[in-house]
């Protein structure tokens, strides 16, 4: 039985090496990365196929897919190519009795130039608060046109924070004691003079 031939020769060795070290690939600088275009195929990826790319194109970190944080980013970004088409059947049709006849055009911002709100489109991404932000937007506007424009943008989704401390939310807290100065005192009105207090000076709608 030949034993296996073993390579012995010293240029052998150097030209072994010289192979290895040019297929191994230098690892990239952000600097490079950056630098480099991103191929047209490669922006057209998503899901698991863009993870995958990413993953094979640079050693900074590793991208994992997830479906949940991919929904979530359409729910923050609000683009309108993301909402979602009414059913055929949630659409009314009666909005006019037999009687009347709608008109050719209506738009409520040219009804009521003098309620800029009207057209304001709210952006409340997922907060998931549709019926606060709806609502105050459409009292808002009702109380703008009711007023022919004397009274605009006075109804908010949420009142002003209370006095006092809360869990998470350190609304009014106690000042640090390293600073020296003592916690600024509560007060329900933003300006002294104005002798209307705070909860007879709100606007209520339904």
């Amino acid at each position: 039985m030949c034993e296996p031939s073993r390579i012995e020769h010293p240029k052998m060795w150097f030209l072994i090496a010289l192979m290895v070290t040019a297929f191994a690939e230098e690892p990239k600088t952000i600097e490079q990365l950056l630098a480099e275009p991103i191929p047209e195929y490669a922006q057209q990826l998503t899901g698991q196929a863009l993870v995958d790319y990413v993953n094979q194109n640079q050693q900074f970190y590793k991208a994992v897919y997830s479906p949940k944080a991919e929904e979530l980013a359409k729910f923050r970004v609000m683009d309108l190519k993301f909402l979602v088409k009414p059913k055929k059947e949630e659409v009314k049709m009666d909005i006019f009795g037999d009687d009347e006849e709608p008109p050719e055009n209506f738009d409520s911002r040219e009804r009521w130039p003098q309620c800029p709100s009207i057209g304001y489109i709210r952006d409340q991404s997922k907060c998931g608060s549709c019926w606060a932000v709806a609502a105050a937007g459409a009292m808002s506007d009702q109380l703008c046109a009711q007023s022919n424009g004397k009274i605009k943008n006075v109804c908010m989704p949420y009142p002003f924070h209370p006095c006092g401390k809360h869990e998470g939310q350190p609304y009014y807290g106690e000042c640090p004691s390293q600073t020296g100065w003592p916690s600024p005192v509560c007060r329900k009105k933003c300006n002294r003079k104005y002798r209307k207090d705070y909860k007879d000076d709100k606007y209520f709608g339904e």
